[in-house]
């Protein structure tokens, strides 16, 4: 029976326990999944390769109400090699 919280989903071994602690998701990912939270489906394929559509999505999540949706996004818009906090 799967614990609480982990919708059915148990780490099979604690080195992949410590790999997903030690190795958070990359930006992009926390995007995609953010965006769903907010009911945003995120094709990751055309996200990468159309900078239009990426753009589109990129400015629906600045004006989401979730401040993590917003700061991941002010993330992604950053030019790449930026250590701007």
């Amino acid at each position: 029976m799967p614990q609480p919280f982990q919708q059915g989903h148990t780490p099979t071994s604690n080195a992949q326990l410590q790999h997903a602690l030690e190795n958070p998701p990359t930006a992009a990912v926390e995007f995609k999944w953010l965006m769903a939270s907010q009911g945003w489906w995120v094709d990751s394929d055309r996200f990468a390769a159309d900078p239009r559509y990426a753009g589109e999505l990129l400015r629906l999540a600045t004006k989401s109400q979730s401040f993590a949706l917003r700061e991941c996004a002010s993330l992604l818009q950053r030019p790449v090699g930026s250590n701007a906090a």
